[in-house]
């Protein structure tokens, strides 16, 4: 649990900067937690898009599966019933799905359907090719023998069903992708502050900074994550923050300075 005098300290800094200097005293544990809070706001975004995007790849292949007919490949051939008269064509952000034994689709349209989405998934006349990133691998016919559309069908609707897989792999990925941004923006802003200081003539440890830098950047960057994991994006994003936690910064140094003299 985050000490009560450290989410006191991080509201007061916020609403009065000027007692920003007092992160100066810090305990390491205390830093530690404070550290780990930014790194768990800077996850969410990327959670948040990782789920999205799960659950419409999710939706996405079963829309797919509803489109599949029923066929059984037999004798290095595929049977469809009842028989196809035209090449079925299913579109989706992330699947596309090509059946056309037959030949009679245009090549360029189905060129074009292939590369508007990751996965592509054609029934062609003598084989099933499945395109990632435009990239084919091509399973004959001759070789899924027995195989029928329950098998594909399974296959599509797993994704549906791997949730208890997938969210653990979600959080730890995501923790990892917001540990690397959290770094980056602190270790980024911190270099700055030790700039600002040394044209204001002020020697700080890095330490120091670092830990000012954390207390003034806890809120706007919990703020920015929240508007991101909605899809709000504002503009130069990163000045915005670099702005508003270096005039936090500034406010809190010259009140150390009147507090030692």
């Amino acid at each position: 649990m985050i000490p009560i005098d450290l989410l006191t300290l991080i509201k007061t800094s916020f609403f009065n900067p000027g007692e920003l200097w007092r992160a100066m005293d810090l305990s390491k544990r205390k830093s530690i937690a404070l550290y780990l809070m930014i790194c768990f706001f800077t996850t969410i975004p990327y959670f948040s898009s990782g789920l999205f995007q799960y659950d419409v790849l999710a939706s996405n292949m079963a829309s797919t599966e509803a489109h599949l007919p029923t066929f059984t490949i037999e004798n290095d051939q595929i049977i469809f019933e009842p028989t196809l008269e035209k090449a079925i064509v299913s579109k989706t952000d992330f699947v596309t799905l090509i059946i056309d034994p037959n030949q009679k689709y245009d090549d360029n349209l189905k060129t074009r359907a292939i590369e508007a989405a990751p996965i592509g998934i054609v029934f062609g006349k003598d084989a099933i090719t499945v395109y990632t990133s435009n990239r084919p691998i091509a399973f004959n016919y001759k070789d899924l023998n027995g195989t029928t559309d329950q098998f594909i069908r399974s296959f599509l609707l797993q994704f549906s069903q791997i949730g208890w897989l997938f969210i653990p792999l979600l959080i730890l990925f995501s923790f990892l992708a917001g540990l690397i941004e959290a770094s980056f923006y602190l270790l980024y802003l911190t270099i700055f502050a030790n700039l600002w200081t040394s044209f204001m003539r002020i020697r700080l440890p890095f330490a120091v900074n670092w830990k000012m830098i954390m207390t003034a950047a806890v809120v706007p960057m919990a703020l920015l994550a929240i508007m991101n994991s909605f899809g709000i994006q504002p503009g130069a994003q990163t000045l915005i923050l670099l702005i508003i936690v270096i005039y936090m910064y500034n406010k809190g140094i010259k009140s150390y300075l009147k507090n030692i003299t």
